[in-house]
């Protein structure tokens, strides 16, 4: 390296006995305790000066989650508001309402008839109508080219 240059340089070649250092340094094992549950574990620098808290299992984080951690301080809360279509669109109900509407239709689009890439449709739109959302009657089994041309898919700027 040149006087005065610190740090990484572009074409610095490191000789085999620093490579051989640096991957000894690496591969050292680094012994902590479970944040949650006290336990000793072990692992690896590079993963160990990723984190600020540390687990000994996966387990032992969803309860350090659960248990210890607010609400707004998890990467995944967005002030506390489920949207009502996440909550029934991936519930049983409602998977149990597609393969009856599947099942009726014979897996094909009714109206190309085409098996691939199928997806149920509600006639009466999931918002304005929540009563009739888990009526059999109120769907129909579409490919998604068809399912692209109904209604609620329109570009409606052009309109």
């Amino acid at each position: 390296m040149s006087k005065g240059i610190k740090g990484f340089v572009k074409g610095h070649k490191h000789s085999e006995a620093t490579k051989k250092k640096i991957g000894d340094i690496h591969r050292r094992p680094i012994y902590f305790d479970c944040t949650y549950c006290s336990k000793h574990s072990i692992t690896k620098l590079s993963h160990y000066k990723l984190k600020k808290n540390h687990f000994c299992s996966t387990k032992c984080y969803a309860n350090y989650r659960l248990e210890k951690m607010k609400p707004y301080e998890q990467n995944s809360w967005k002030g506390g508001i489920t949207k009502e279509t996440q909550r029934g669109r991936g519930g049983k109900l409602y998977k149990m309402w597609q393969v009856m509407v599947y099942e009726r239709d014979g897996y094909s689009c009714v109206n190309c008839c085409s098996k691939e890439q199928i997806e149920a449709h509600h006639i009466k739109s999931w918002s304005k109508y929540p009563k009739l959302r888990y009526n059999v009657d109120n769907g129909k089994t579409l490919c998604i080219v068809c399912h692209n041309k109904t209604r609620g898919y329109e570009n409606k700027e052009l309109l």
